[in-house]
């Protein structure tokens, strides 16, 4: 406290440094005191002490398509710490999927996936289609058939016959 009473007798003077200090002491003694009782007062009087600007641990748990969407809105942000969360969710495994810029580059990227994954042939490709075709002739499956099949799948008001008016 500091009297600003220049002609006072009494002064009693604490520089910026000696109150700190002294939060800082408080700020043990509470501490101290939480860790023995787990006491939900000294708790809150812990946080009444810190100062405003005082960084807090928290914990927060995202998924990919969050992490993705605060990538791409912060990828370029003025502030630095944003700019170090990104570089972290660059560094994360699949980072690739949250880094993209489109959704073709995605697509592009699963497909690449599917073609490492897909190593067994098609059977027609290891004997070639016409001996395939003598040794199973019940896999085979003519064009008519094929035609069939995809009028019961489209409505028939969605089919396009090729006339002009369609």
């Amino acid at each position: 406290m500091v009297d600003e009473d220049d002609k006072s007798p009494h002064k009693v003077w604490a520089t910026p440094l000696d109150i700190l200090r002294y939060t800082i002491e408080m700020l043990n003694l509470y501490r101290t005191e939480y860790l023995e009782t787990k006491s939900k007062d000294d708790w809150w009087q812990m946080i009444q002490l810190l100062p405003s600007s005082y960084n807090q641990t928290r914990n927060v748990m995202l998924n990919y398509e969050v992490l993705a969407n605060i990538y791409r809105q912060r990828k370029n942000h003025k502030l630095d710490e944003w700019r170090e969360v990104c570089k972290w969710i660059e560094s994360l495994p699949y980072s690739e999927l949250i880094t993209v810029d489109s959704c073709e580059a995605i697509k592009e990227e699963v497909w690449k996936e599917i073609i490492k994954v897909r190593e067994i042939p098609d059977p027609w490709e290891v004997h070639g289609t016409a001996e395939y075709a003598k040794m199973c002739p019940d896999q085979l499956i003519t064009i008519a058939e094929m035609e069939a099949d995809a009028r019961r799948a489209i409505p028939a008001d969605k089919i396009k016959t090729g006339s002009k008016e369609d």
